[in-house]
């Protein structure tokens, strides 16, 4: 007999409550097991305490017996319950588990059985609480509901039989017990069974949510690894890998709010591919996409970790350089310039070098001014240098005396 687990399409054993999955079962025992080894543990420990102890009950009820419950209680029942929980120590615990319970459980009850069995009254009656005190242990205390419910029966089985043939009890008390005895073994396997259904029910559902809780964790990685690379489209150009031109803005308007509070330099370089518009018609798209790709790689190489280099439109590039005067940023361009004219990009057999003009704008110590103003004075200087001949680069300075502009043809000292 077996129903479906609603809710988890698990499917279980009315009867013995074991999940008709072999695999499921397992996973379960050792959960269980495991759970439940420290209890185990301390039970058995409290066995061999109680048995130990009830000796000095002996004496006083059976003391003709004194040597005999001396062997009975600490050269088998207490030697086995200690052997038990030896092996609860070991590899061999999980495999052997129900075999030493059972040894183990029909021992105590034997050698109680054999007290009640050959005590006069009212010693017998005294016993048979012991009795029932053994079978409560089994049923609330180990935990495999079937193992209590093989050892407690088969106990109740042998107190039947030895009440009957051997035992000096009255009918009455023997009719009481038995009665008493056997409802008792009613209630405790309901409990028991109650109790082991509700650790499956548990264990479902502890599975349930471990399995919803990998599945949240997986959904909370994906939804972060989408959440960066939006955000790494909302910053990148998607064919150069640079920031775009939005992001750019938004980082060098920071960076003019921190010039305007702690004053310090601040220089842009703006370069253009020359002739681009000739790789595009000329050898294509594809071919133009590539020359984009190489300046962008060379540009990324030179500048340092705080500089931030954008693609600003088309085949124009803006780098903004952080705490850099207007000669820093000259050589910078410069080493830009050159290591741009050695660059190639190969359309077949054939190499086709690449050159860019490039104008340079320094916002000088105290000087405070907008991010347009300083991208307008490097659009001035880098138009300089595309009439110049281009290949070539310019520095914007403001004329010495004078409100216009000057845009210097060589380098910030001979401009000065």
């Amino acid at each position: 007999m077996s129903r479906q687990q609603k809710g988890d399409d698990v499917a279980s054993s009315l009867l013995t409550l074991k999940f008709l999955d072999k695999g499921l079962e397992a996973e379960f025992k050792q959960d269980y097991l495991a759970r439940s080894l420290k209890q185990r543990r301390y039970t058995l420990l409290v066995a061999i305490f109680m048995y130990g102890i009830f000796y000095l009950l002996d004496l006083a009820i059976i003391p003709e017996m004194r040597v005999t419950c001396l062997w009975l209680r600490f050269a088998f029942v207490c030697p086995a319950i200690l052997l038990a929980l030896l092996i609860s120590y070991t590899k061999y615990d999980f495999r052997f588990r129900n075999i030493v319970n059972l040894v183990t459980e029909s021992i105590c009850s034997f050698v109680t059985i054999y007290l009640i069995a050959h005590s006069s009254s009212p010693g017998n009656h005294i016993y048979y609480g012991g009795l029932l005190l053994c079978v409560l242990f089994y049923y609330i205390l180990v935990p495999d509901w079937i193992i209590s419910n093989i050892s407690s029966w088969l106990t109740f089985v042998a107190f039947i039989c030895i009440a009957v043939f051997y035992a000096d009890i009255p009918w009455l008390f023997l009719v009481g017990n038995t009665f008493i005895f056997f409802f008792f073994n009613l209630t405790c396997m309901f409990g028991c069974y109650v109790l082991e259904r509700s650790e499956r029910v548990a264990f479902k559902h502890r599975r349930i949510i471990e399995r919803q809780n990998g599945e949240l964790q997986q959904a909370l990685v994906h939804s972060e690894d989408e959440k960066h690379k939006a955000e790494s489209l909302a910053r990148l150009d998607p064919l150069t890998d640079l920031a775009n031109r939005r992001h750019f803005m938004t980082i060098a308007e920071r960076e003019l709010a921190r010039c305007a509070h702690h004053p310090r330099f601040l220089s842009l370089i703006m370069m253009d591919i020359d002739y681009f518009k000739q790789f595009n018609d000329r050898y294509g798209h594809e071919v133009g996409d590539l020359v984009l790709k190489k300046v962008a790689e060379t540009v990324s190489q030179a500048i340092r970790k705080a500089d931030s280099a954008c693609r600003y439109g088309g085949e124009e590039f803006v780098v903004l350089l952080p705490d850099t005067d207007a000669a820093g940023a000259f050589l910078l361009a410069q080493r830009l310039r050159e290591a741009i004219e050695r660059t190639t990009v190969r359309d077949g057999a054939e190499l086709l070098g690449i050159t860019v003009s490039l104008g340079i704008a320094t916002l000088n110590d105290g000087e405070i001014v907008d991010v347009a103003t300083l991208l307008k004075r490097a659009d001035q200087a880098l138009y300089a240098a595309k009439n110049s001949g281009r290949n070539q680069l310019r520095v914007w300075q403001q004329a010495l005396g004078d409100t216009g502009f000057d845009v210097s043809a060589s380098s910030p000292v001979a401009a000065g």
